[in-house]
């Protein structure tokens, strides 16, 4: 009977031939977590400026102090 024992201590081989990464760079991991923050805060900053051009301004007049006009109105 063949004895037929894997090593646990050597790492893991992918398919091209290169071992996978035991530990990744933790300043990668925050750069890119911060990226992420950045991207998904753009993308609502835009969704706002959207349906506020969609309403006629209605979500920044209170910063003006003035009432959203309607363009039926003139």
């Amino acid at each position: 009977m063949a004895d037929t024992t894997t090593q646990t201590d050597a790492p893991a081989q992918s398919v091209n031939g290169r071992a996978p990464t035991l530990g990744a760079d933790p300043a990668a991991e925050q750069s890119e977590r911060w990226l992420g923050v950045l991207v998904v805060a753009a993308g609502l900053f835009l969704l706002f400026v959207g349906l506020d051009r969609l309403t006629g301004g209605a979500l920044t007049a209170p910063f003006y102090g003035t009432q959203a006009q309607s363009d039926a109105s003139g």
